[in-house]
């Protein structure tokens, strides 16, 4: 009989269900990342131009603070502000000795040397003497008429200034040995503490007007996509300007650049804006946005073609794949079909189909499947249903606990009929022990019925040890009826007998119930070898972290029903749970647990 399955077809299905998938989320993605990449290619594009204002005008603010540093510097240095501000000598004819000009020379050029490189002068101006040092790559000395210094626009801004930082724009330099050179400068006024409180000096320094010229040229020059670069000064004066003819026109436009909300942006076109607030100075770029975004553009262009070509790729590689899938699925059909459960099998065909869908026809052998498998578990559970019952039965035909009780009433009424009271008081204390500690209940005990049980062990093993054995116990009465979790006691007894008594001929035990206000706890203390700082430190963990694997990993089984006695108090008590573990300085041990809270009798 001719299979209805035919790969070809779930190949075809499969093949352009994925292709059509793969289109549309290929579609999607276009969809979604063409308008978020415009909008961060936009977003980014200004930051980048506002961000070069910004470092633009950071680095002429820096600039002019180096020059306003060596002004203070001269301010600072009253030898040499009183030789300047010295009156003139008329017998002498001279404003000052030469050897103290050349000395204010050296300070000056000690002063200014670190930065040569950058600030190549100093000036300083008495102008009430007219008297006037220069120092630095040119060093002069000369006197200005006070009437001349008085029409020096400059100087007055600066006295009027009362000390504070004046900048002065690029001017025409008015003295020295490169007068006419255009420059600008930083001064600063200063007083005669001696004689008066007026601003009789000043302190300038001057920078040719270059320096500012090359900043801004090679911000052009490193930045391709900056197109025209413009620096005002707050009176509206030039500072720089790229392009001088059009100089005029942004001045104009400098009222809706600080307001960008009122700026109209022009189509590939971005404006920035930035005022310095050392100097005031307003820069204005005008930067080409299609050049800032060519490199970022051609990564989404490829992201795009990448998409397109995987997209292609990827249903290519479905049409393969699909018809390496479609061949197995056929195999697993045919599988299934002839499938039979050994004793319990039925020959079932799977039933006529007429949507020619090859998963359902799979469907429908599997469920025949799984109805064979069905019955042939249920067999074999009922075969070991009878097992189990079996070996139940051979299980309660073993002793039972109550014939150990029973020994142990009668080993006790043979020792009290031969007057032996030893062997009579260990056979009522094991049976009572053992009674206690084979309970299946899951109820909480009472810390009266741990100690009573902590005592019957321990009169047993005083049997024992009776030459070295001696031990106490006490207990508060109003503990008595305190729930703990049953067997807390006996584990940590024991571990003083496996662990605690190796080197001591004496062996001391104390068990105490005690409380206080807030908190109830009962404490072991023994003198023994006490435990290692590792072990402590396990315990602790362990019960702490309420895991008992982790510890096994880290110690086996070494104290293992410390660790089990503090989990089962951490899980009956919380975060209110004491349980202490330390040495004893004069030897041997103390455990302590409880609760913080005093007793629960819920």
């Amino acid at each position: 009989m001719r299979s209805k399955f035919s790969h070809s077809r779930i190949q075809q299905q499969l093949a352009t269900l994925y292709g059509l998938l793969l289109i549309a989320l290929a579609f999607l993605l276009l969809v979604i990342i063409t308008p978020l990449m415009t909008r961060l290619l936009n977003e980014s594009s200004q930051e980048t131009v506002s961000q070069l204002a910004i470092t633009i005008n950071t680095q002429v603010d820096e600039y002019l603070r180096g020059m306003d540093q060596l002004t203070r510097q001269v301010i600072y240095s009253d030898e040499i502000v009183n030789s300047v501000l010295r009156p003139y000598d008329e017998d002498s004819g001279l404003l000052m000795p030469l050897d103290q000009r050349r000395s204010i020379s050296n300070d000056l050029y000690s002063i200014l040397a670190p930065t040569i490189s950058r600030y190549n002068q100093i000036s300083i101006l008495n102008t009430k003497s007219g008297n006037y040092i220069c120092a630095g790559t040119s060093s002069f000395q000369t006197v200005r008429a006070i009437r001349e210094i008085s029409e020096y626009e400059w100087v007055q801004e600066t006295l009027a200034a009362n000390g504070k930082m004046c900048i002065i724009p690029p001017h025409v330099e008015q003295w020295g040995s490169n007068s006419g050179r255009m420059i600008f400068s930083v001064a600063r006024a200063f007083k005669n503490y001696s004689s008066d409180n007026d601003y009789v000096g000043i302190v300038e320094v001057p920078c040719d007007d270059q320096v500012l010229k090359d900043l801004f040229g090679s911000a052009l020059l490193e930045n391709n996509f900056v197109e025209k670069i413009f620096c005002f000064a707050p009176d509206g004066s030039v500072i720089y300007a790229s392009h001088a003819s059009e100089a005029a026109a942004y001045r104009e436009m400098l009222p809706t650049l600080s307001n960008p909300n009122a700026h109209e942006r022009q189509h590939h076109q971005l404006m920035a804006y930035a005022q310095s607030d050392l100097s005031h100075w307003q820069i204005v770029i005008q930067a080409d946005q299609s050049l800032i975004n060519s490199p970022i553009s051609n990564v989404i262009y490829t992201i795009v073609l990448t998409i397109i070509i995987a997209a292609i790729c990827a249903m290519m590689m479905s049409y393969y794949f699909s018809r390496q899938l479609s061949k197995p699925i056929q195999q697993i059909y045919q599988s299934i079909n002839h499938l039979q459960i050994s004793k319990h099998s039925v020959s079932l065909h799977p039933p006529a189909s007429n949507t020619g869908n090859e998963l359902e026809l799979l469907r429908d052998s599997f469920d025949q499947l799984c109805s064979q498998l069905d019955q042939a578990v249920n067999e074999a559970a009922t075969a070991r249903t009878c097992e189990l019952e079996s070996r139940m039965m051979a299980l309660e035909s073993q002793i039972n606990p109550h014939f150990l009780y029973n020994t142990f009433a009668m080993i006790q009424t043979m020792a009290d009929t031969n007057g032996n009271s030893d062997i009579s008081m260990i056979s009522n204390a094991l049976s009572t022990l053992l009674r206690y500690s084979i309970a299946t209940s899951n109820t909480p005990v009472t810390i009266g019925s741990e100690m009573e049980a902590c005592s019957l062990y321990l009169r047993i093993m005083y049997q024992r040890h009776c030459t070295q054995l001696s031990y106490t116990i006490s207990m508060d009465p109003q503990l008595e009826k305190c729930p703990v979790p049953r067997m807390i006691l006996q584990p940590l007894l024991e571990n003083c007998f496996k662990h605690g008594f190796k080197n001591s001929d004496q062996w001391i035990l104390d068990v105490q119930a005690v409380q206080d206000e807030e908190s109830w706890y009962i404490s072991i203390r023994d003198n023994g070898v006490g435990f290692s700082p590792d072990v402590i430190n396990h315990i602790r963990l362990a019960v702490e972290c309420k895991e008992l694997v982790p510890y096994l990993d880290e110690a086996g089984d070494k104290h293992i029903g410390l660790v089990n006695v503090g989990l089962r108090m951490k899980f009956f008590f919380g975060d209110d749970l004491i349980f202490d573990i330390e040495n004893l300085p004069e030897g041997g041990s103390l455990i302590r647990l409880g609760s913080k809270k005093g007793m629960r009798y819920e």
